[in-house]
């Protein structure tokens, strides 16, 4: 009773029986009443036989009674792993999950296997699981992992540990073959022993398309945007020669070189040569981007210099437009030379580009500050104004290719939106970084890290 009943239930039986034995010998009655009798034993041997029948029967009954209970415990617990992997198993409908024995036969179709390779389980179970593949996708997957191209060496290349997830093509029952990103398992016992397969596996037919298509998509931008620079680089040469022409016919107007003008006259001409000059500083921007984006270097001479003599002509270039503005300007530069090792012109470019954007957005009686440092292996050149500042939600957008703020379209203050993507391309090419410290009404300050050479 002890290895059918439940533990309690064979203890209250074991003392039910003890007790019925102490009763009988009790009352003379039982093998233990007559066996001092029967034996030529003492009277009190009967007490004794009583006590060792109970030892006995405590010996037999309790380990049996406790190696139960822990059986018992293990079905439990085992049935409720079991319980709970059915239910996982059933409640994947996006997920194929298909078991086999060592010899690869379905033991295991779940519900999403049904529902994505268009089987029912019974028509599969028993079956090889080779019946999913076709022969191309067999000999493809067999290329790709330099294995024999037949079903068992593949699906033994896969079950390595190493390879993890992978990509398979899986036949419907209709004969459509469908991608597949799949990880098959191998299940084995204490001793090493195979004891069968697992697989689970996700249609990425879809995903697959959609990546595909993403992919010839960015293509054809690229292809698009290379089409575009080309053209936008072949107009600014063709536009370059004739505003020079127009230039060079308005200096000689202004000069009166063809007669004396009425101050009106006058007026415009000035009026349409600043706006030439406008048109070809934007042509000059555009030559410049168009370099950069064909991969050529903008660093065309390297050549060793002093930094200092680089900002401060820089600098003067920009001070004559202060003519008619009110602003205080500086310039800050180190006592001792400041080595560095770059085209000259660009970097020249990337401080006028900075300065005249903080002289543009500072209003009069503001002021600007130009500092060029030593910082260690690196040089800090800091460009400081007091302006109308950047939004902190437009910064991460401020060094991109025609982008214009709304504060600067709110002042209508002319620009291109190309000088800052331009400095940005100098500066890294040159092997440094550039960031911006800003916000709406507090300035601007731009700092600008490249390194010195010894």
């Amino acid at each position: 009773m002890a290895l059918r009943s439940h533990p309690r239930e064979a203890l209250a039986q074991m003392c039910t029986v003890l007790g019925c034995a102490i009763s009988m010998t009790t009352f003379g009655f039982g093998p233990f009443a007559g066996a001092p009798t029967a034996y030529g034993l003492d009277h009190d041997a009967r007490g004794v036989l009583l006590g060792l029948y109970a030892a006995t029967c405590a010996l037999i009954v309790v380990p049996l009674v406790q190696r139960v209970g822990v059986h018992i415990a293990t079905s439990r617990s085992a049935r409720v792993e079991r319980d709970q992997l059915r239910n996982v198993v059933r409640s994947t409908p996006g997920v194929a999950i298909i078991g086999t024995d060592p010899e690869c036969r379905v033991t295991l179709f779940n519900p999403g296997a049904e529902r994505l390779l268009g089987y029912r389980a019974e028509d599969l179970l028993g079956r090889s699981m080779g019946a999913l593949f076709s022969a191309s996708s067999i000999r493809l997957k067999a290329e790709e992992m330099g294995v024999p191209a037949d079903f068992a060496s593949v699906g033994t290349a896969i079950a390595d540990p190493a390879v993890g997830q992978t990509w398979l093509r899986l036949r419907r029952s209709d004969g459509e073959e469908r991608d597949h990103m799949l990880t098959l398992s191998r299940i084995t016992a204490d001793d090493g022993t195979t004891l069968g397969f697992v697989s689970t596996s996700e249609d990425v037919t879809e995903s697959l398309v959609a990546e595909n298509a993403l992919k010839e998509a960015v293509e054809r931008l690229r292809e698009v945007d290379a089409v575009k620079d080309a053209f936008v680089s072949s107009v600014s040469h063709e536009l370059r020669t004739p505003i020079t022409s127009i230039q060079g016919y308005l200096e000689l107007l202004e000069d009166g070189s063809y007669g004396d003008l009425a101050p009106a006259q006058l007026n415009a001409v000035r009026r349409v040569a600043g706006n030439s000059q406008r048109l070809l500083g934007l042509i000059d921007d555009l030559l410049t981007l168009s370099k950069m984006q064909e991969g050529a270097s903008i660093v065309a001479v390297e050549r060793a210099f002093d930094l200092r003599r680089a900002v401060e002509t820089a600098y003067a270039l920009v001070t004559p437009v202060l003519e008619h503005r009110h602003l205080s300007m500086s310039l800050t530069l180190p006592p001792e030379p400041v080595p560095f090792l770059g085209d000259r012109d660009m970097v020249e470019r990337l401080v006028v580009n900075l300065v005249g954007n903080a002289v543009k957005f500072t209003p009069d009686e503001g002021s600007v500050d130009v500092a060029l440092e030593n910082d260690g292996e690196q040089t800090l050149l800091r460009v400081s104004d007091t302006g109308i500042g950047i939004p902190l939600g437009e910064q991460q957008h401020l060094f991109q290719r025609f982008f214009r703020s709304e504060l600067a379209q709110k002042h209508a203050i002319q620009g291109s939106g190309l000088g800052l993507s331009i400095s940005r391309a100098v500066v890294e090419r040159h092997g440094g970084t550039i960031e911006v410290v800003s916000d709406t009404g507090a300035g601007t300050t731009f700092l600008v890290r490249m390194p010195v050479v010894a």
